[in-house]
């Protein structure tokens, strides 16, 4: 399964726009997860369950947990 994932700052609301997508038709639960420049980008947190049935993934999920100052990277 191939997924790709895009993000977006919104500055005006504080938060992080993620989009996940895939072309392949699929079924089973994807994991989100983050990990800061706060601990130098060795520690993941998990941030989500996103559940996909039957379909392909087209996902927009919104990060309204993150700080200012600090940088983000997220992986599935």
């Amino acid at each position: 399964m191939s997924l790709s994932i895009s993000a977006a700052n919104d500055f005006e609301n504080g938060n992080i726009v993620l989009n996940i997508q895939s072309v392949e038709e699929f079924t089973g639960n994807l994991m989100l997860r983050r990990t800061s420049s706060k601990s130098n980008y060795t520690i993941w947190e998990d941030v989500s369950y996103l559940p996909v049935l039957n379909e392909p993934a087209n996902i927009q999920y919104i990060d309204y947990y993150i700080e200012c100052g600090v940088t983000y990277k997220y992986g599935i």
